[in-house]
């Protein structure tokens, strides 16, 4: 286990935790309108099937862009993925736990009628859902739990106040999904980060688990949600 470092004080992990939400959250919030915003100007309306993909494609780059944000800073800081805990070695039971935890995360967001009744559905959009999920849980795994959680163990933190500051900031993030969603999130960054911390500080664990819920409801989560916006601000 790696010792804290007397140096870093918790009151400046916790700015940087600070700070990491606001970056990712004006990145994913920038991108995410742009799109839109870009096709309305060049005269294209966007129905909600094809506003989904493009939505998914901001969020696509907002996540490279934070990505390539998070290597530039660990270079300068001396770190790399491999002390965030990439391909370090976990356990069968983290894994088996990790896959647990999936299924049971999207059978609960399958109580969402959009998500529900497309589930099954095999199509482009489909696998454009899967490959921008996929890559989104790597680099929120990367930065929510990696980088985050190895800076707060530094500090002196305990596992659990680790888990759960990791967890709040990672669910303040889906603030777009209102209060419920956010509360959603937090119980599963919770999880993510418990099967990090206890998985031997793996990654390996938590990507699973966030990369399987992706796989199986995306794009419907963001169809459903791009739909709710829509009928309430009457776009």
């Amino acid at each position: 286990m790696e010792q804290a470092n007397p140096g870093l004080s918790r009151r400046r992990v916790i700015i940087e935790a600070i700070l990491v939400l606001y970056i990712y959250y004006v990145l994913a919030t920038a991108f995410i309108i742009l799109p839109p915003i870009l096709f309305s100007a060049a005269g294209v309306r966007l129905t909600l099937r094809p506003g989904t993909a493009v939505t998914l494609l901001g969020v696509v780059f907002a996540e490279a862009l934070a990505l390539w944000m998070a290597i530039a800073y660990f270079r300068r800081r001396q770190l790399s993925m491999r002390t965030c805990g990439w391909l370090t070695p976990t356990s069968l039971r983290i894994v088996f736990f990790a896959v647990i935890a999936a299924m049971a995360y999207s059978l609960y967001t399958a109580q969402i009628p959009q998500v529900r009744a497309n589930m099954f559905e095999f199509s482009l959009l489909k696998l454009w859902g899967v490959i921008a999920g996929l890559f989104g849980a790597f680099v929120e795994e990367v930065i929510f739990r990696g980088y985050l959680l190895t800076r707060l163990q530094k500090a002196g933190m305990s596992n659990v106040s680790q888990i759960v500051l990791s967890a709040l900031t990672f669910g303040l993030l889906h603030l777009g999904f209102g209060w419920w969603g956010v509360l959603c999130t937090v119980t599963l960054g919770i999880g993510l980060g418990t099967l990090y911390v206890y998985g031997n500080r793996s990654l390996t664990g938590p990507l699973i688990c966030h990369g399987v819920i992706n796989a199986i409801i995306e794009p419907w989560l963001l169809l459903w949600l791009l739909k709710f916006y829509a009928e309430r601000f009457g776009t």
